[in-house]
């Protein structure tokens, strides 16, 4: 527990891993940690130095419970972890590295701490709602969009965060776009899910900064945490959205009732040949493709602009790769 004026620390429990220990980045919990007021669950997925695993840690503890006796969180309640076997994208066997993990509060006061749905977001996943039993609620392993909602909507495979939040019997969703490297800039998603709170549905709202927060490294951390706190605007229920990333800065959003769609798809970014919204080694396989098979690999393989594809292309794509 912090001190939040002294920044002081107490230790209040220390939480058996079972027979499968590996490292923990981040957690989250939900509840009263001092297990005073109410019940409170923690769940953190597992990492292994340089690569990842499919490990998620789980503990549970009752309002009024003792601080030293945690159950743990799966299989009712017994086992502090389990070996999940579904990811997104679905060909994955591990999270990946420093993966975290965000509970959704139960809409009924009595669950509302019990941690029965939880969204894990990894290095080499996108984010996934988890039900307790380890399995896929929702995720975007089934989405088929356009190309134009698929440039506002998917996220890069390359930083870490997730939340979730409702405006009356409205739900939304907001995730990290991108951190930092060649294409890309620090920015979250805003969407609102669609009906039953389905991926499927799911319809963009805002890429938050809309000009990025930046571009700086934080030094491998992969975390970019996103906090909901509700507040009111004009009398009415609304939330406070703050997004954070290391070495780039911060920036608070308050989002009320009656919101509608604010951005348009954005234009192919030139060298954005296989038209993923990210320029890489892959753009040159695609580019060649264009040149010798005449496929259309979605993207834009006018490199440089003049209105023709051919050898110039490379020159200016390799040139782009080299900056």
């Amino acid at each position: 527990m912090v001190d939040p004026e002294t920044g002081a620390l107490t230790r209040l429990a220390t939480l058996d891993k079972g027979d499968v220990v590996t490292r923990n980045d981040y957690c989250d919990v939900v509840g009263d940690i001092t297990l005073e007021q109410a019940e409170c669950t923690i769940i953190g997925p597992g990492c292994v130095s340089g690569g990842g695993s499919p490990t998620v840690y789980g503990w549970h503890n009752d309002q009024g419970g003792d601080a030293d006796t945690w159950t743990g969180y799966f299989n009712d309640y017994v086992d502090p972890y389990m070996d999940f076997v579904e990811f997104s994208p679905a060909t994955n066997t591990t999270f990946g590295i420093a993966p975290m993990a965000k509970i959704v509060l139960g809409e009924d006061e009595e669950d509302r701490y019990k941690g029965y749905n939880f969204y894990i977001d990894g290095f080499a996943t996108r984010p996934a709602l988890y039900l307790y039993d380890g399995s896929i609620v929702e995720s975007f392993n089934d989405v088929n969009y356009t190309k134009a909602d698929s440039l506002l909507l998917f996220p890069y495979l390359d930083d870490n965060g997730v939340n979730e939040f409702a405006l009356g019997d409205r739900h939304f969703v907001t995730y990290v776009k991108g951190a930092y490297g060649t294409g890309q800039t620090v920015q979250i998603i805003v969407a609102e899910l669609g009906d039953g709170g389905s991926f499927q549905g799911m319809k963009h709202y805002w890429t938050l900064p809309s000009d990025g927060m930046g571009a700086t490294s934080d030094g491998g951390g992969r975390s970019h945490p996103i906090s909901i706190e509700e507040c009111e605007i004009g009398g009415k229920p609304a939330v406070r959205l703050l997004t954070y990333k290391g070495n780039n800065g911060i920036a608070v959003y308050e989002i009320g009732e009656g919101v509608e769609p604010g951005d348009t798809p954005p234009a192919v970014q030139p060298g954005d040949v296989d038209g993923n919204n990210i320029i890489n080694g892959s753009d040159v396989t695609a580019l060649y493709n264009v040149l010798l098979n005449g496929t259309d690999v979605g993207g834009d393989a006018d490199v440089d602009g003049n209105g023709v594809v051919n050898g110039s292309d490379v020159t200016a794509l390799y040139n782009m790769l080299l900056k």
